[in-house]
């Protein structure tokens, strides 16, 4: 399941079995904002930024611009699955 704002500055939303994932979650640095604990990638080359949340087989992941870095938080911290 997968969501995406309308224009393509947006943020994308996406809930993965963990067995499906292209997620490498070995390749993102572990961050914790309120009990949350989540990993963190930004590419450079591309200017986005990655979150993913992996629990209970499956992955949660957020994609989107840094500017919106806030926005994701919020998204990351109202997960629940």
């Amino acid at each position: 399941m997968s969501f995406k704002t309308p224009n393509s500055e947006g943020t994308l939303v996406k809930l993965m079995n963990t067995i499906d994932s292209t997620v490498n979650y070995e390749a993102f640095s572990e961050k914790t904002v309120g009990n949350i604990t989540y990993g963190r990638r930004q590419t450079g080359d591309t200017n986005v930024v990655s979150y993913v949340i992996r629990r209970n087989g499956k992955d949660f992941l957020i994609m989107g611009i840094p500017e919106d870095e806030e926005s994701h938080e919020m998204i990351l911290q109202s997960a629940k699955f």
